[in-house]
């Protein structure tokens, strides 16, 4: 078994927040002594100050067909984020693959560095993506390499590398398929992870379950069954593990794994506003239980994310109709006992982002609200038209102080 103790983030550092409104109300701050630098509880900031659309336009200069010629091919820049996730894996803030659907057929894979604030190409887009180019059984273009698609809630890191853990929204084209693929570290390529399991033709969300070594998927549907797979050996096979029940979900879902109780959590605030359910993750054959949960939900939203917060204990969702708001969905005590919703309004010293893919047309923040310990904040790319944001929760810092 690989030793995972190598890949464990530090506390790491703490981002500087010149020019960032002074601490209100109810704000908490904190120093790191090691560097001096104030972090703020409450506020946001932007990380960088370049956007993934201009980071790509200048990808795509230097391709040899040049800028305009690979616009057209690839689709505009803006489109890449379209129903994407991200994944925080090296201290990086991940697209993995993206793009699908024909709102992008750009099939590189970039990063953010979250301490420098730089994008970065970790491979190049194919010679074939295009909108003539048709992807095969194993969702690819090219042989163990994913095509452009959306990815949803797809993306997870374990240890040195990323599992793209199904494919949907594959290409031009609305199909999709079982094959996962992973993202070596060591090699920086593409491969194909595991054999089997279901499909079916929605969205899904990827977990990983450090502590049973495996990841989890989850249809986007109320189904009757998880699929899981060994998180160290691309020759495994998924195992489709049957549940008894399920609620009435649709597309619209939001799944998180809480790591202090050690059990999933999913919501639906589209049909099921202000309910919650819970699958214990030593007992996915148990199914789904419903929670007791008070407090203010982010009703209706959409595909809000439930990312989980170390510090806080607590997994985090977002509304695209509130581009300076989080919400926090946290337990009072074990896995059954009642949760409780929170929600945190931030300031900042720039308008915030809007979720959006093409100037004014929304889009839900799915799988792009990622913790990361280095920032001890939320990073948040919400468009390709604007800066990434890194989003402090004042809990998060109050809870670094004790």
């Amino acid at each position: 078994m690989m030793d995972r103790r190598r890949f464990l983030a530090g506390s790491g550092a703490l981002a500087a927040t010149a020019g960032l409104p002074c601490v209100a109300h109810g704000q908490a701050s904190a120093v790191r002594a090691s560097r001096g630098i104030a972090v703020i509880g409450g506020t946001y900031r932007q990380l960088g100050t370049q956007t993934l659309s201009d980071f790509l336009r200048t990808v795509r200069s230097r391709l040899p067909e040049g800028l305009d010629a690979a616009n057209s091919r690839l689709k505009p820049p803006h489109g890449i984020l379209a129903y994407c996730g991200a994944t925080v894996w090296r201290d990086k803030y991940s697209l993995g693959i993206a793009g699908g659907h024909g709102d992008s057929h750009d099939d590189g894979h970039y990063a953010q560095d979250l301490a420098s604030g730089r994008w970065e190409m970790l491979l190049a887009p194919s010679a074939v993506a295009s909108a003539s180019a048709v992807a095969d059984a194993y969702g690819e273009w090219l042989p163990n390499r994913p095509a452009s698609q959306h990815s949803y809630n797809h993306l997870v890191t374990v240890d040195d590398d990323i599992v793209q853990g199904v494919g949907y929204a594959i290409a031009n084209a609305s199909g999709g398929s079982p094959q996962a693929h992973r993202w070596s570290g060591a090699t920086n390529s593409w491969q194909r992870y595991g054999t089997g399991g279901n499909f079916r033709p929605v969205p899904y969300t990827v977990l990983h379950d450090p502590v049973r070594n495996r990841l989890a998927r989850f249809a986007h549907e109320s189904g009757r069954s998880v699929d899981v797979i060994v998180d160290d050996d691309p020759g495994a096979a998924w195992v489709t593990m049957p549940t008894p029940w399920w609620p009435q979900i649709s597309i619209r879902a939001s799944l998180g794994h809480h790591a202090d109780l050690d059990c999933f959590v999913l919501i639906d605030e589209t049909v099921a506003p202000g309910q919650a359910w819970l699958m214990d993750g030593q007992d996915i054959e148990r199914g789904w239980r419903r929670l007791s949960v008070s407090g203010t939900s982010p009703i209706g939203a959409a595909n809000t994310g439930l990312e989980y917060v170390p510090p806080m204990k607590a997994l985090a969702a977002a509304s695209l109709a509130e581009p300076t708001t989080l919400y926090y969905l946290a337990p009072t005590g074990g896995q059954t006992d009642p949760w409780v919703w929170t929600r945190e309004r931030f300031l900042g010293a720039a308008p915030a982002a809007r979720w959006e893919v093409n100037p004014g047309v929304p889009i839900a923040p799915y799988g792009r609200v990622k913790w990361s310990s280095l920032l001890h904040g939320l990073v948040v790319a919400k468009t390709a038209l604007a800066p990434t944001e890194v989003f402090t929760p004042a809990a998060a810092i109050a809870a670094g102080r004790r």
